[in-house]
């Protein structure tokens, strides 16, 4: 089953800025205004995922929009990220890709992000995901680029 204003969400999507030339810890994250979608400059575009090719911005992409969209209307971070997930989920399906190899190739591709060196981190980066994880070392990480 589709989600509610699925289709909504991708038109919103195809007219937002994606950015895809700095550092982003977690793979991918938005401006304070949710008017760019930040996506990590070591993600491939597409990934080869059983067989088919995936655009992995855009299901990053999709998780980030739908994601902003909750928190500013005042839902929680676990609950926007939750929610943002399903839509995620929904995209990869679509087309054709089962959500756990999908969730396994990410999930490998985020432990290489995750150990790569950072160059820079956009300024307007909403801090609200990373402050909710309590992620010390990440936060940190991040305030030393703001602060520059």
């Amino acid at each position: 089953m589709e989600p509610k204003d699925f289709d909504k969400y991708m038109e919103k999507l195809a007219k937002l800025q994606l950015n895809n030339s700095f550092d982003i810890p977690y793979f991918a994250g938005y401006n304070r205004e949710g008017s760019v979608i930040y996506i990590d400059d070591d993600v491939p575009k597409t990934v080869a995922i059983g067989g088919k090719e995936l655009n992995l911005h855009m299901s990053l992409a999709l998780h980030e929009l739908v994601e902003k969209i909750h928190i500013d209307q005042g839902y929680t971070y676990p609950g926007a990220h939750e929610i943002a997930t399903k839509y995620e989920k929904h995209y990869v399906e679509n087309q054709g890709i089962a959500w756990d190899d999908y969730d396994r190739e990410v999930g490998k591709l985020m432990h290489t992000n995750w150990i790569s060196k950072w160059k820079s981190v956009p300024k307007d980066l909403d801090m609200t995901p990373y402050q909710y994880s309590h992620d010390v070392k990440t936060l940190s990480k991040i305030r030393k680029y703001l602060m520059e």
